[in-house]
């Protein structure tokens, strides 16, 4: 048997699985989208304190700023929402790509002393304070799943 002929064997095996292996590869991370919201849960979570407290010491409604800013930060991608009032006067609004809007699907079950907010089917339930309530919910849908953090 030539030695010469199993050299080029081999090295055109190693060449094949070379480029099989990159193709997988890139093939792989095309496919994988990240889930980020869990991060930027964390981040709202700071924040939002900040701004809260922004607007309580000096009136107005810097939340309203900030949610418009932040989602033009996160862009088409994210949906965020803030449930924010006191009761029977609370409303949810969806910001996405810095424009926001009221949205409905909010239900106040006082009897359980709980605020109910439909999104996507499915029911979030948040605990009704006597105070000021603030609540918010990210959405992040990947390949027809919803990914939700709340806060």
């Amino acid at each position: 048997m030539k030695k010469g002929g199993q050299f080029y064997l081999i090295a055109g095996m190693i060449i094949i699985s070379l480029i099989i292996g990159l193709i997988a590869i890139v093939n792989y991370t095309k496919t994988n989208q990240p889930i980020i919201i869990n991060d930027i849960k964390e981040e709202l979570k700071i924040e939002t304190q900040k701004v809260l407290e922004n607007e309580a010491s000096q009136g107005g409604n810097p939340m309203n700023t900030y949610g418009i800013d932040y989602s033009s930060y996160l862009g088409s991608e994210i949906e965020l929402y803030f449930i924010k009032g006191s009761n029977p006067n609370i409303e949810v609004t969806k910001y996405i790509n810095g424009d926001d809007s009221s949205v409905t699907g909010l239900t106040i079950d006082d009897v359980n002393d709980k605020i109910i907010f439909n999104l996507n089917n499915f029911n979030h339930e948040f605990d009704l304070m006597p105070i000021e309530n603030f609540y918010y919910l990210i959405s992040q849908e990947i390949k027809g799943e919803y990914f939700v953090a709340i806060g």
